[in-house]
């Protein structure tokens, strides 16, 4: 909430083994004030939530709080990527859905980069300026309904295991083109670091 770019936004964010907080898309909580979760099941609500990490490049932030962090909740389980056409899952809020929908996905590649997705023009120019992800990033090429919501949402193997971090669709979603950031190639630093993207 109280972000500077639009009104109130709703995306999906995770807890995932190895890491000390939320995972979630830098994207849509970079300009908030206010950071507030809320478990799938409705029981729990976590407030001040903090950005504490980042990985610009990859378009993925940290959040945490002493809130969180004192509830101990259970993680999901890292998995490795599957080979091209595995079925994949994406389990988030889509369309600011308050209710959790878990959706099928199937990879297409995991050897692109966002810049192969992404067509020539204006949205292009976009985020080479935006650098958040860098269209030369490696992502999870799918095919399905990634849609507005699903940003920071887990997309997970057929063992439940998370594999990437929904990112993006072409056309909010309503083409069954998308992608996703590869779990392995998330690299979180410090937000106060000096942070170079090459």
């Amino acid at each position: 909430d109280n972000c500077s770019h639009g009104p109130r936004r709703y995306q999906t964010g995770f807890l995932v083994q190895g890491y000390d907080g939320l995972i979630t898309a830098l994207h849509g909580v970079v300009d908030c004030d206010s950071k507030i979760a809320r478990r799938a099941a409705g029981e729990l609500v976590f407030e001040n939530l903090e950005i504490v990490k980042v990985d610009i490049r990859n378009d993925v932030a940290l959040l945490s709080s002493s809130q969180l962090t004192a509830a101990n909740l259970p993680r999901l389980s890292k998995g490795s990527v599957p080979k091209p056409s595995a079925q994949l899952w994406i389990v988030g809020h889509p369309q600011s859905l308050l209710v959790q929908h878990r959706m099928n996905l199937t990879l297409e590649s995991a050897e692109k980069v966002l810049a192969d997705l992404i067509p020539a023009g204006e949205e292009k120019q976009k985020l080479k300026y935006r650098a958040s992800p860098s269209v030369s990033a490696p992502v999870l090429s799918l095919t399905g309904d990634i849609q507005p919501g699903h940003s920071g949402a887990p997309i997970l193997d057929d063992q439940g295991k998370v594999i990437g971090v929904g990112n993006g669709g072409l056309k909010g979603g309503t083409v069954g083109i998308g992608w996703g950031i590869p779990l392995s190639e998330v690299s979180l630093r410090s937000k106060d670091s000096r942070l170079t993207l090459l």
